[in-house]
């Protein structure tokens, strides 16, 4: 077999699974038919008897089949390419045939595939091929190419017969003919067909062929001794219709049921898509909708019990007749979901499968399989046996349907027996099996391909119950032969409510009890159900079985059935809320369920439905008042019989004795510092009935301090000037209920510590000026409540913060007792040049971290004072000059009212660069400037003057130094920069105030030309 797409080929000679093979229904417009199961599974190759059928299985080979003087059989049949299907078959006539006689050879195609075909317009440039036969003068073969046979109109020739649904070949005349043979080797290219014409090919389990040669001196009947072959085909988006999408299942309380199958029409004829609900197999609840998104819900109330079985397939309804004439109806796979417990392992029975009476010289076995049981992903497989040898063993998927097995190169004879039998598998237990079945195989005396002796066999019908959505039951193996067909009908009270067809294998049948467009109606006590067989034969009276009747009875119980009385709790007191109710279990069979009601003086103020046979608890909008009647019913419901109500039960509501319940609500006490002199204390709403009255006791750390007299809803403060309380003490107050001639009833207890009174943190930044080694900053922060006697107790830490509240560094602050003897409040602390010289550019404040015995105290920036000086030569910080510290401009500021600086770089388009500016140690001398010439200034190694020229705010010039010497040094920062380039200029600390005074250095070479001059004020 050539397997160039996924395919399983099954011939009549080889065996075929199918569910739901009769997929065509016959709706009528108030019927709705419920098709079983379909599945597409694969199937696996059988071990046929005996062992040489196995080998001939692969090649495809099915039976020959004799019956009208002539042998036919499949040679071959496969998919040879996605879509183009190879028919090879070879037929030879038994005996001499005479003298100027013609036969005729006809395949007949599976009826979805010829409706569609064949009501193509131009459908022979599909077909290709050869036929070989003998020549009519002449004892040779002779080969002719199909495709040049459907233009005669006579003679040899090929066409389509109407009446037979058949693809004829019409052999020439032959003057005188012995022994004849016909050889067909044909091409039907249904992919470019489909691509040419949009069409699609209706989807089913399996698509059967067959082949028969005949005379043509007799009618024509392709049903008699013809050789069947079928195809299996399961891919999309191809000349097969594709699948409808399944769905999913799911539900939060075992009524309502959920789930998306979202659909579209691509590769599909145009149709409508609802679904059905199923249980245990038996439709509840058809055509439930699909929205857009393919999104469904339906609720079946108290129709399902635990361990029912919920299945769900989605139904696609055609829009338009297909080339057949037919509206299908397509299905998807069934979804299942069981409710709570599954089926048990001994509970569980497999289901026999039927087999189809079986006659002398036939090569085929047919018959049903039945629904079984899918919980606990149970499994099934078939087995097939020929007088005691397995035949075949295959796996099913426990839905119902037929199945086919076929024989190769042989064929049963009379007395051979054939049995079926179907097994079943559950993980972790031993398998279970079915019934044997058993049919031995019989001459056909009796000649039932005869009109006159067809019988149509009576289905049989499952009881209806009250309540049923559908009819059902199963139709027995009929008469197989001259390709007789039939339908099952079904009428409710005398008028057809549905049919649906049939193959002779019989088979499970459902019909839903509905009208078109309508909601699924129910069976009613003395409904008159009925079925009854039609069988059809081509040309030929429909013959009718006998009808089946039943008169749906009350198999319920429905007189004996009683609902059973709720109990209220046996005390109910005035001004209750919430009422206990006991529910006793109920009779749930045949669908029943229940409405609970709670009535207060007659007027019903509580349902609800399906309550669980437990106490609940009902919680009422009203408090009840004293003397008033409470009663529980509960209202039992049985689908199509009326409502029955249980008896009464009741209690008259008595006057509350609320003490046991009353409680004494907690009071709370507000935070009490040491200094203060009340203690405030509040009460909340307290209950005022009986006369109760409330006081609130003080106690301090668990003693009694005093008792006073408290209103519900009242705050007041009680005086504590009387008492000595101390830091850490706890201040605790309970409430006291009175009532009359009863105990005394006390609130919780509720504490407060006395809290040390706080201090405020002083911060005080004196001064901060420059020196040569970084910036220098001094102050005092102090709290009375600190012990700052000893200097190696207290540790403060300056953090430097960016404006990104961002820690940047740190440093210890040097502990001081310049601004009291007797407390080392004082700090100083450095921010060292190597520190200020690292930071990025950006705006910076201080903030200092005070540990007193390794405890943070406190966190607080600098405050700035109004005595706040800075240095010897400015009053002010933020007049302090700003200063150059590796690259890094740095100028005090006051940011945010608090001591900070701001970091920048040098300008880029200066003539002079800065490294370094700072104050020198040396009396004489201030600001001192470090800085270079840029690189690309070319100075030569001699023969130049660098000159200091400082000039006050009017121009005039104060103070020069002429001949500038170069400094041999890169201020610890590595620049490619030529010695000659690089400059110290020292200012006298006279003109060291940059707001008074400005400095240059102008570079001139021997001649006295300006090499290049710049001002090195950063201010």
């Amino acid at each position: 077999m050539k397997n160039t797409t996924k395919l399983l080929l099954v011939t009549s000679a080889v065996g075929f699974f199918a569910t739901n093979v009769n997929l065509l229904t016959t709706e009528k417009a108030y019927a709705t038919e419920v098709t079983p199961l379909t599945t597409n599974q694969q199937l696996a190759k059988p071990d046929l008897f005996p062992q040489d059928l196995s080998n001939q299985l692969a090649e495809g080979d099915p039976l020959a089949s004799v019956g009208t003087g002539w042998t036919n059989k499949f040679k071959k049949s496969t998919q040879e390419t996605a879509g183009k299907i190879r028919l090879t078959t070879q037929s030879n006539s038994l005996f001499a045939v005479g003298m100027d006689v013609k036969f005729q050879t006809g395949f007949k195609l599976d009826e979805e595939i010829a409706g569609e075909f064949f009501s193509t317009p131009g459908w022979e440039k599909y077909v290709t091929g050869t036929i070989e036969r003998f020549d009519t003068m002449l004892p040779i073969n002779k080969t002719v190419k199909i495709e040049k046979l459907f233009s005669p109109t006579k003679g040899e020739r090929m066409f389509y017969d109407k009446d037979s649904k058949s693809l004829m070949y019409q052999s020439p005349a032959y003057l005188f003919s012995g022994t004849q043979y016909v050889n067909v080797d044909m091409f039907i290219d249904l992919a470019t067909w489909h691509t040419h014409t949009k069409r699609l090919v209706e989807r089913k389990p399996f698509y059967k062929f067959s082949v028969t040669t005949q005379s043509t001196d007799t009618w024509f009947n392709p049903s008699w001794g013809a050789a069947e072959t079928a195809l299996t085909i399961d891919y999309e988006d191809s000349w097969i219709e594709n699948k409808v999408k399944p769905s999913n299942i799911k539900t939060d309380d075992d009524k309502e049921f959920s789930g998306v199958a979202k659909q579209d029409n691509s590769n599909q004829h145009d149709s409508i898509f609802t679904g059905e609900l199923y249980i245990n197999g038996t439709l509840v609840k058809n055509r439930i909708p699909l929205d857009k998104n393919g999104k469904w819900s339906t609720n079946i109330g108290s129709l399902a019990n635990s361990g029912d079985e919920i299945s769900f397939r989605v139904v696609a309804n055609e829009r338009e007749e297909n080339g057949n004439g037919i509206m299908n109806i397509r299905y998807s796979e069934l979804v299942y979901y069981t409710i709570g417990d599954s089926l048990p392992y001994l509970k569980w029975e497999v289901e026999a499968p039927t087999l189809q009476q079986l006659f002398d010289g036939e090569t085929a076995i047919f018959g049903t399989m039945p629904r079984q049981n899918k919980q606990n992903n149970r499994t099934y497989n078939l087995l097939i046996t020929v007088n005691g040898y397995e035949l075949s063993n295959k796996e099913i998927n426990g839905t119902s349907g037929e199945f086919a097995e076929s024989l190769m190169d042989t064929s049963l004879v009379k007395g051979d027996t054939v049995t079926a039998q179907i097994f079943g598998h559950e993980k972790g237990f031993f398998d279970k099996k079915s019934k044997i079945v058993k049919v031995v195989v019989q001459e056909n005396q009796d000649g039932q391909e005869n009109w006159d002796h067809w019988t149509v066999t009576k289905p049989s019908l499952t009881t209806p119950n009250i309540g049923d959505y559908a009819i059902s039951g199963n139709v027995p193996l009929q008469n197989k032969f001259n390709g007789r067909t039939y339908e099952i009908v079904a009428t409710l009270n005398n008028k057809e409510i549905g049919r649906r067809n049939i193959s002779s294998l019989g088979g499970d049948f459902m019909i839903a009890l509905s009208k078109k467009e309508e909601d699924l109606i129910s069976l009613k006590e003395k409904d008159k159900v009925a079925v009854h067989v039609i069988g059809h034969e081509k040309d030929e009276k429909d013959k009718k079985s006998s009808v089946v009747t039943e008169t749906v009875k009350d198999n319920t119980g429905y007189a004996q059935w009683k609902v059973n009385q709720p109990t209220i709790q046996e005390k109910i007191e005035a001004d209750t809320t919430t009422i206990d109710i006991e529910i006793p279990e109920q009779n749930l069979s045949f669908g029943r369920n229940y409405d609970f009601n709670l009535a207060v003086d007659g007027v019903i103020v509580h349902t609800q439905a399906d309550l669980p046979a437990e106490t609940v608890s009902v919680t009422l909008e009203t408090a009840l008042l004293e003397d008033q009647v409470v009663t529980a019913e509960i209202v039992g419901h049985q689908p199509a019989r009326e409502d029955k109500v249980s008896e009464q039960d009741s209690v008259t509501v008595i006057a509350k004795d609320t003490h046991a319940e009353w409680e004494v609500n907690t009071p709370t006490i507000a935070e009490i510092t040491l200094g203060d002199t009340s203690a405030s204390v509040t009460s909340p709403e307290q209950d005022l009935t009986k006369e109760r009255t409330y006081e609130v006791e003080l106690m301090l750390n668990g003693k009694p301090l005093t008792t006073q007299t408290i209103n519900s809803a009242e705050t007041i403060a009680i005086d504590l000037t009387s008492f000595d309380l101390a830091a850490e003490d706890i201040v605790s107050a309970t409430i006291i209920g009175h009532e009359a001639d009863h105990d005394d009833k006390r609130s919780k207890t509720v504490e407060t510590i006395v809290i040390a009174k706080e201090t405020p943190t002083q911060s005080r930044f004196v001064q901060g000026y420059w020196q040569s080694f970084g910036l220098v900053y001094e102050g005092e922060i102090d709290n009375d409540s600190w012990t700052l006697d000893n200097p190696e107790a207290i540790r403060k830490v300056v953090r430097i913060i960016n404006d990104k509240e961002e820690t940047q560094s740190s440093v210890d602050a040097f502990n001081t007792n310049w601004y009291n003897p007797d407390r080392y409040s004082g700090y100083q602390f450095i921010l060292s040049n190597t520190m200020l010289g690292q930071l990025t550019v950006g705006d910076f404040t201080l903030v200092m971290d005070v540990y007193i015995d390794d405890q943070l105290a406190a966190t607080t920036p600098l405050n700035p004072t109004n005595s706040m000086r800075s240095g010897a030569t400015h009053t002010k910080y933020e007049q302090l000059e700003q200063t150059v510290i590796n690259y890094n401009f740095i100028k005090p500021v006051i940011l945010n009212n608090q001591p900070g600086f701001t970091v920048t770089k040098n300008n880029s388009s200066a003539k002079l660069k800065i490294v370094n500016k700072y104050w020198s140690d040396e009396a004489a001398y201030g600001l001192v400037f470090d800085g270079f010439i840029p690189a690309d200034v070319r100075l030569p190694s001699t023969g130049h003057d660098k000159n200091l020229i400082v000039t006050d705010n009017s121009g005039a010039v104060v103070f020069t130094k002429e001949i500038l010497e170069s400094v041999e040094t890169n201020w610890e920062i590595a620049m490619d920069i030529p010695l000659e380039n690089v400059f110290q200029a020292t200012i006298p600390r006279a003109f060291s105030d940059e707001s008074m005074y400005t400095y240059r250095i102008k570079v001139t070479d021997t001649d006295g030309s300006v090499l290049i001059e710049g001002t090195l004020n950063t201010k």
